[in-house]
């Protein structure tokens, strides 16, 4: 990627805009810069991101400077602490959010079953097929552990149309788990 489509996208995705600034508030050093990146990812993705691995260096910079806070004191952002839960609580809440139940969990079950199992059982589709679903109904996506129940309460259904394309129902079903879950465990992992 050049230099200007790199500003670009940055620009487009990471500028910090004066609904961002109003929820960032006055909250300072890692607090500050680990809310703007959590907030504007969230905002890009409709999920959380599980740590600062997350973002690319470049990102990470662009939003600093913006936030006049020191790159380093992203390391101090308690991503998995009771301040990083408020934030995605606050976050969620500001983009008309909310968690995934139990309740939604069957639901999205039931759904991938019947719109996305039939026709497709490629891991990255399901996921994004799951992805997209949630975005659309405001439902934060299920976390890891909760995201493999949902995609495996329905292996069955995906079994079935592996089988009746002569792949081997085994092998076919094997190959499709491993995909799911690693694939589930990068996209879903546990904030």
């Amino acid at each position: 990627m050049g230099d200007d489509s790199l500003l670009d996208e940055l620009v487009a995705g990471w500028t910090l805009v004066t609904a961002d600034w109003e929820l960032i508030g006055n909250k300072t050093g890692a607090t500050r810069l680990g809310f703007a990146l959590v907030l504007k990812f969230f905002e890009r993705e409709a999920r959380f991101p599980s740590g600062s691995s997350e973002f690319g260096d470049h990102v990470v910079a662009f939003v600093a400077r913006q936030d006049h806070v020191d790159v380093g004191e992203l390391a101090g952002y308690g991503w998995g602490e009771r301040s990083g839960r408020a934030h995605r609580s606050q976050i969620r809440e500001s983009f008309g959010f909310r968690v995934c139940t139990r309740a939604d969990e069957v639901a999205l079950a039931e759904w991938l079953a019947v719109e996305v199992f039939p026709t497709d059982h490629r891991a990255d589709h399901v996921l994004g097929a799951l992805s997209s679903r949630c975005r659309a109904l405001r439902i934060e996506p299920p976390a890891a552990r909760t995201g493999l129940l949902v995609l495996h309460a329905r292996r069955s259904k995906g079994r079935s149309a592996l089988a009746r394309s002569n792949v081997s129902n085994r092998a076919a079903s094997s190959c499709w788990n491993v995909s799911l879950t690693k694939r589930a465990r990068q996209v879903y992992s546990p904030n």
